[in-house]
C-alpha cells in the first residue's frame, strides 16, 4: 500500500511538472509596447526564447534574405549586415567600419519547418533594449524608432527621406520613385551602395548588396515568385579582371553601353533625360538582348507598346520591356560614331497620323489614327532608313518634345535592343505560323473584308 501511494505521488509531481512545462512554453514577445501575434508562436529552448526569423526581424525595420544553398538568414538595416547561419552558434555582425563574431547561447535553427532565431540576440544587433518578464513570461524589446531623416523634393514626383551629407545621398535611406518603385537601404554619393532592397511597381524586389548602383549578391524575386540568384563579386574593380565570365561579361557589356548612352540621350534630348535607375537594371538583366547577338530574346518577355499609358505616365514603364508592331513611319534617322567605333543609331519615328484605310472600309467609315512620337536609341546599324515601315523592342526612359510642322508634341524615348525593317500590308496578307497557317487575328480581319466585298460588289464563285 505504501508503495502504490509512493508511485502516484510521483506521478501526480510528474504530470504536475509536465503543465508546468507547457505553460512556461507560452512566451510573449512584445515590441514597444505591442505584444506581437506571430503565425507561428515563440518557443523556448535551452532557456532561450526564439522567435520566427522574419517576423521578428521585420517588426525591427530591417530586410531579410534566406540563403538556401548555404541555409544562412542575411539580415539589413541602415549600414549593418547580421549573418546567421543554422545549427550554429556563431553569427556575426558588419558595417562599414567593423565586423565581429558573437556566440549565441543556442543556434538558430528550424522549428516544425521554420526558421527560428534567437529574440535577445536580433534585439541587441539592431541596437534594441531587450528584457525578460517573468510574471507574463514575455521578451519586451524597446528600440528608438524616432530618427531625425532629410527629405528631398524632385521635380519628377519623387522623393527621398534618409541621410543627406553635403546635398548628396549617403548613409540609410528611402527613395520613392514616382513610377511607383522603391529603394530602401544604403548610399554613398547618391548611388546605391550597400545592402538594400529595390521593390518594382509590379512587385518584384531584388534583396542583396549594391556597388555604384548596380547588383552585387542578391537575390530578384520576380512578380510571379520565380527568384534568380546574382553574384558578381568575382568582379574585382582594381584590376577589371573577370574570373567568371559566364554572366559577368554580358553585364559588363551593357555597364559599357549604359555608360556610353548616358551622355548622348542627355544631349539629345530636350529636357536632358537621364536614364531612370529601373531601366539600367532591365538592360543589365537581358544585356544579350539589348546590345548582343541575341536581340529577338526580348520579344518573348516583352508586353504590346501600351501607347494610351505612356502618355498617361511613361515612369510606370521605365522598368517594363515593349514591343511596339504597329504601322510606325520613321521620319528621320541618323548614325552616331562613339568612343571605340560604337556605332548609335538614333532615330525619329511615329505610329498614326493616317487614315486606316482597311478598318474604315470594313466599318464603313472613316477612322483616322492619331500621331504618337517615339525617339529610338538603338546600339548598331541596320537598314532602316527615312520613309520605313519599322518595329522594335526596348525599354522606354522619359518623355521630350520634338516639333511636328508647326505643332509642339511629346516624343516618347525608347532604348530599344532590336529595331529593324517591317511591311506591315505584306505581313498581315502573308503572315504565317509554324504550322502554316494565317493567324487567328489575321484570318479574322481578311474574312470581314472577304465579307464586305461580296456584299458589295455580289462576288460569287
Amino acid at each position: 500500500m505504501k508503495k502504490l501511494t509512493r508511485l502516484l505521488t510521483v506521478t501526480m509531481v510528474a504530470l504536475l511538472m509536465m503543465t508546468v512545462a507547457v505553460k512556461a512554453q507560452k512566451i510573449n514577445v512584445m515590441i514597444n509596447g505591442v505584444t506581437q501575434n506571430y503565425d507561428t508562436p515563440p518557443v523556448t529552448i535551452d532557456g532561450r526564447t526564439l522567435a520566427p526569423v522574419r517576423a521578428i526581424f521585420e517588426e525591427l525595420g530591417a530586410t531579410v534574405r534566406w540563403d538556401e544553398a548555404t541555409k544562412t538568414v542575411f539580415a539589413y538595416k541602415e549600414n549593418k549586415v547580421i549573418t546567421i547561419p543554422i545549427d550554429s552558434k556563431m553569427a556575426t555582425i558588419q558595417d562599414e567600419n567593423s565586423q565581429k563574431e558573437i556566440e549565441l547561447d543556442v543556434p538558430a535553427q528550424l522549428v516544425n519547418s521554420s526558421t527560428y532565431v534567437p529574440v535577445r540576440f536580433v534585439g541587441e544587433a539592431l541596437g534594441a533594449d531587450v528584457s525578460w518578464d517573468g510574471k507574463s513570461n514575455t521578451v519586451v524589446i524597446n528600440y528608438d524608432i524616432q530618427r531625425e531623416y532629410e527629405r528631398i523634393d524632385y521635380t519628377d514626383g519623387s522623393y527621398y527621406e534618409g541621410d543627406v551629407v553635403d546635398g548628396a545621398l549617403d548613409g540609410y535611406g528611402v527613395l520613392y520613385y514616382s513610377s511607383g518603385s522603391m529603394y530602401e537601404g544604403y548610399w554613398k554619393n547618391d548611388t546605391m551602395n550597400g545592402e538594400g532592397t529595390y521593390t518594382w511597381s509590379d512587385g518584384s524586389y531584388y534583396i542583396g548588396t549594391w556597388k555604384d548602383g548596380d547588383f552585387l549578391v542578391g537575390v530578384m524575386t520576380n512578380a510571379d515568385g520565380t527568384t534568380v540568384n546574382y553574384d558578381y563579386s568575382s568582379f574585382d574593380d582594381y584590376t577589371n579582371e573577370i574570373t567568371d565570365t559566364t554572366d559577368l561579361s554580358n553585364y559588363q557589356l551593357a555597364e559599357t553601353y549604359i555608360d556610353m548612352l548616358k551622355p548622348l540621350v542627355e544631349h539629345m534630348t530636350n529636357y536632358g533625360i537621364t536614364i531612370p535607375q529601373e531601366s539600367e537594371v532591365v538592360m543589365k538583366e537581358y544585356a544579350e538582348g539589348f546590345f548582343g547577338s541575341n536581340r529577338k530574346e526580348l520579344e518573348a518577355i516583352a508586353i504590346d507598346a501600351p501607347q494610351g499609358q505612356l502618355a498617361k505616365n511613361i515612369t510606370n514603364y521605365t522598368g517594363t520591356i515593349i514591343n511596339e508592331k504597329h504601322r510606325v513611319t520613321t521620319d528621320d534617322i541618323t548614325e552616331i560614331v562613339l568612343e571605340d567605333g560604337v556605332i548609335v543609331t538614333v532615330a525619329i519615328v511615329h505610329y498614326g497620323d493616317y487614315i486606316d484605310e482597311l478598318t474604315s472600309y470594313v466599318l464603313e467609315e472613316t477612322v483616322y489614327v492619331d500621331r504618337f512620337n517615339y525617339m529610338i536609341f538603338f546600339v548598331g546599324q541596320n537598314d532602316v532608313v527615312q520613309g520605313s515601315e519599322v518595329a522594335f523592342t526596348g525599354v522606354p526612359i522619359g518623355v521630350t518634345t520634338v516639333e511636328v510642322g508647326y505643332e509642339t508634341q511629346p516624343i516618347y524615348v525608347v532604348i530599344a535592343g532590336d529595331f529593324y525593317n517591317r511591311n506591315y500590308l505584306e505581313e498581315l496578307f502573308t503572315e504565317q505560323e509554324g504550322d502554316g497557317k494565317i493567324s487567328d487575328e489575321t484570318q479574322k480581319l481578311l474574312d470581314q473584308v472577304e465579307e464586305k466585298m461580296n456584299r458589295d460588289y455580289k462576288i460569287q464563285d
